[in-house]
This record gives structure tokens, C-alpha cells and sequence, in this order.
């Protein structure tokens, strides 16, 4: 799944346009590298500094990230908000 909509989205120039959406797609690279790299525990407040997130668009953008990596089960709430582990 996260894989067919990673290349769907790519080739949507619609998609590219979104300021939000480049802010989601961002999100999920960014997290999947820290999966790779052997992170237990990712913080919102890493996510909106590594891909330098200011406004409230791009910080829902980044938000929307989250959500769809929790959905692909790369990711998992935590009990303290703001903070999730890696599955």
C-alpha cells in the first residue's frame, strides 16, 4: 500500500502543487529513514525541525505524514502525546 501511493503520487503533477502534500511526502520519506537508521522513538517536534515545517499548512502537512504512516504500521502512538514509536 504505501508503496503503490508513493509512485501514484509522484506522477500526479496535481499532487506536486499542494504545498501540503509535499510537506506529507516529506514526512514519509523522512520517517522511513529514520526506521532504517534504527530509531525507536520519533518525536513531532524532529519531524517539524528536520524538514524546517513554520507555518500551520506545512505542520498539517507534516500531521497528514503521520497519519498515513501510522496506517502503513511504520509507526505507533505512544502514551505521551507527540511522541511515537516505530513498529
Amino acid at each position: 500500500m504505501y508503496r503503490y501511493n508513493t509512485e501514484r503520487n509522484m506522477e500526479d503533477e496535481a499532487f506536486l502543487d499542494n504545498s501540503r502534500a509535499k510537506f506529507d511526502y516529506a514526512t514519509r520519506m523522512v520517517i522511513s529513514q529514520l526506521i532504517f537508521d534504527g530509531r525507536e522513538l520519533i518525536t513531532l517536534q524532529q519531524l517539524y525541525l528536520c524538514l524546517n515545517a513554520q507555518t500551520k499548512l506545512e505542520k498539517n502537512g507534516v500531521l497528514y505524514g503521520v497519519w498515513f504512516a501510522k496506517k502503513a504500521f511504520m509507526v505507533r502512538n505512544t502514551d505521551k502525546r507527540g511522541i511515537y514509536a516505530v513498529c
